[in-house]
């Protein structure tokens, strides 16, 4: 058994083992008039360099609350919380 970082969903189910992976990834700018890329100036006139933001594309459920539980590995190698009976594999 080993304490470790859980979400839980809003019954209180662990929903989640771990870190959440918020997927975050850089896109390009544009302007929203002329739907145009937006571009930087590299310092010295060296050239351009595209502007970006970044954004997440996996966002944490709302109803998700971050915890700790005792994780064991259950029958199928997964990871499940201690009091799970699921971990069994009898349902």
């Amino acid at each position: 058994m080993t304490m470790m970082k859980v979400y839980r969903d809003a019954d209180g189910r662990v929903a989640h083992v771990g870190d959440w992976d918020f997927g975050v990834s850089k896109v390009p700018v544009f302007d929203e008039e002329t739907k145009t890329q937006i571009f930087d100036a590299l310092p010295g006139g060296a050239g351009f360099i595209p502007r970006m933001r970044q954004v997440m594309l996996n966002h944490l459920p709302e109803d998700y609350v971050e915890g700790t539980a005792d994780i064991v590995t259950g029958f199928d190698g997964g990871l499940y919380a201690a009091d799970d009976p699921r971990r069994l594999g009898n349902q």
